[in-house]
């Protein structure tokens, strides 16, 4: 139960590194829905903020602030392998329809997921290349940032659009490609990131154009907008 933020990756690694199973939640997920999450889930702790830990302790749960992690003894040796039927992740459906839903997947079908995923990039990343990403990391941040560090590439884990942001990096060569998920925000989202790219600036160079990464399918009509909007932009939908 993390915002964007370097904790959110790092604690990701790490609870796969100790072979444990994570569940993701949003940062905006009510009490109802962590209880519910964790009824489901059978999780006992959660990693959070030290502003949120007495809610989840008012669910009868414990939180575990990531500044308070400590390396365990041994270093990497001391790392057990983990077998690839165990579970790594259990993932719960957006609730538009009823109840959210739980699916597993357990580590091997995860390292198998990620390897898809990063055969699907329209592009390699090159070592060093930013990634900007303004989605939930819960949701499709988490798999492009992990693909994405494989190559050697660095995220930029934004709370959001804010498109005074967006024009601060894309003028200045900050960032090499930008991702945003359009399941519900196609309109919001979608136009504040296009005209924030767009927009002219003073220090506005040619070089400022990056491509566009968009990580959910795409109806043809709003490939054909944004295309029209950005000729410069790649339109990918990897997550199918």
């Amino acid at each position: 139960l993390l915002p964007n933020c370097a904790e959110s990756v790092w604690c990701a690694y790490g609870v796969r590194l100790a072979g444990a199973a994570d569940t993701p939640l949003g940062w905006g997920a009510t009490g109802e829905e962590i209880a519910w999450a964790a009824q489901l889930a059978g999780f006992r702790t959660v990693i959070t903020t030290a502003d949120r830990a007495e809610a989840v302790r008012a669910l009868g749960l414990e939180p575990l602030l990531p500044g308070t992690v400590r390396a365990r003894p041994g270093g990497q040796a001391a790392w057990d392998a983990v077998p690839v039927d165990a579970t790594g992740r259990l993932l719960f459906t957006s609730g538009t329809t009823g109840k959210p839903k739980g699916v597993r997947y357990s580590h091997g079908r995860r390292w198998a997921a990620e390897q898809l995923l990063r055969a699907t990039l329209p592009f390699t990343p090159a070592v060093r290349s930013r990634l900007l990403l303004v989605t939930p990391f819960p949701h499709g941040a988490s798999l492009l940032t992990f693909a994405w560090c494989e190559y050697g590439g660095e995220v930029l884990l934004e709370g959001g659009v804010d498109p005074d942001r967006v024009r601060t990096l894309l003028p200045r060569g900050g960032v090499d490609a930008r991702s945003t998920g359009l399941a519900r925000t196609v309109a919001c989202s979608m136009r504040a990131l296009v005209s924030a790219s767009l927009m002219p600036t003073a220090s506005a160079s040619p070089s400022a154009a990056r491509p566009l990464v968009l990580t959910t399918t795409l109806p043809a009509t709003v490939q054909f907008c944004v295309s029209s909007l950005a000729s410069t932009a790649s339109v990918s939908s990897p997550l199918r």
